[in-house]
């Protein structure tokens, strides 16, 4: 049976039971989940202060400044978070919990980029003094492209496509492994990078913006998932209909 053809047949077994002891919880090496329905505390006129993780590794992302928060919004209806592109972020300064150096990762993203600016969903570094070092998910203004990007002390190891701003709602998944890293759109495979990047231990974390100051995510975020390894198709498969069921987004 085809990929699309699993996917279908499963949907609603698979999708409808989110949340604690069903998706995306129910699959291992769950280490971040963060999810604009839950944990999201509005310290005055929709303004985010914290957005607590889901998972069991308590990657809680936090802003302590009132000026470089982020506001409550939707996106296809579901509560979500808004970046205004200029200086909102919410992060996770040490100890994040559960990516080792010889760490695989899928990663899951809900959400949108609405302006041509060099925007950052998210940014998860081994070392916050140091330029690209760690895992991000990019769209990147001078070459119009969505990006997942695998860094370390010998360079930067990019999956990504060309790519319109705009303010539909998508579900990227992107996957790294030591010798190869992709990146699909709505279930739809749209690059993979095949040079080998080892050794990235996860310290901190932001939402956002990159942890050089840089890259101001401008749009909404609804979902982040990620996990401390490869997945296996069937379990990307089940993630993606989970999401795209909840979001409302078509999965092929």
């Amino acid at each position: 049976m085809s990929r699309g053809g699993r996917r279908q047949e499963g949907m609603w077994r698979r999708c409808l039971s989110g949340g604690a002891g069903g998706l995306p919880a129910s699959i291992g090496g769950l280490v971040w989940w963060l999810d604009g329905s839950y944990g999201v505390t509005d310290a005055g006129s929709g303004a985010v202060s914290s957005w607590l993780d889901r998972s069991p590794s308590g990657n809680h992302v936090t802003q302590g400044t009132a000026g470089n928060r982020p506001t409550t919004t939707t996106l296809n209806g579901r509560p979500a978070i808004l970046f205004d592109g200029t200086d909102d972020f919410l992060e996770k300064t040490s100890a994040f919990a559960g990516i080792g150096a010889a760490a695989s990762i899928t990663a899951f993203t809900v959400g949108s980029a609405t302006t041509n600016q060099n925007s950052a969903f998210w940014d998860l570094t081994t070392d916050q003094t140091l330029t690209n070092r760690g895992f991000a998910h990019l769209y990147e203004a001078a070459g119009t492209t969505m990006t997942f990007r695998a860094s370390d002390a010998g360079g930067v190891e990019d999956a990504e496509y060309a790519y319109t701003v705009s303010a539909t709602a998508r579900i990227w998944t992107m996957s790294h492994a030591t010798a190869t890293r992709s990146i699909t759109e709505n279930g739809v495979a749209k690059n993979t990078n095949s040079n080998a990047k080892t050794g990235l231990a996860i310290v901190a974390a932001r939402v956002g913006r990159l942890h050089q100051n840089v890259f101001n995510h401008a749009g909404k975020i609804g979902e982040i998932i990620i996990y401390n390894r490869a997945l296996a198709v069937a379990e990307v498969d089940a993630v993606e209909s989970y999401l795209g069921a909840r979001w409302g987004i078509t999965v092929s």
